[in-house]
C-alpha cells in the first residue's frame, strides 16, 4: 500500500490526477489508517494480557 500511495502521491504532484484515481488513493490512505488502528488494539490489548508476569505466563515458562 506504501509503495502504492508513493506513486500515487508523484503523480498528484504532476497534475496528472483525474477524480477518479484521487478518490481511490483518499479511500486507500483511509483504509491503511483503519488497518493502523486495528493493529495498534491488537498490539494493546495482547500487552495487557501478557505483562505483569501473571499466572498465565508462569504456567507456560513451566
Amino acid at each position: 500500500m506504501h509503495a502504492m500511495l508513493l506513486k500515487l502521491a508523484a503523480k498528484e504532484g504532476e497534475g496528472s490526477m483525474d477524480i477518479q484515481r484521487k478518490a481511490w488513493t483518499r479511500d486507500v490512505r483511509e483504509m491503511a489508517y483503519d488497518v493502523e488502528d486495528c493493529v495498534d488494539a491488537f498490539t494493546y490489548s495482547f500487552s495487557l494480557v501478557h505483562v505483569g508476569g501473571g499466572e498465565q505466563d508462569r504456567a507456560v515458562a513451566e
